[in-house]
């Protein structure tokens, strides 16, 4: 699953799998499969955001 915050409504139908989504605006990140994500990037409506780093990550 990947994170984005939409600017936008947007309404997503799965190429995949037999599936849809309507996603509301918001200001806080909301939790969607990688393709919606990629779809509403694309779209212009929403801005992924991204994983945290760990702590063990960041000593390498």
């Amino acid at each position: 699953m990947a994170k984005a915050i939409f600017h936008r409504e947007f309404h997503y139908t799965s190429r995949k799998v037999n599936a849809g989504w309507s996603v509301k605006a918001s200001p806080k990140p909301q939790t969607f499969p990688r393709e919606l994500i990629d779809g509403a990037v694309v779209a212009g409506v929403a801005k992924e955001v991204l994983p945290k780093r760990s702590v063990g990550d960041q000593l390498e």
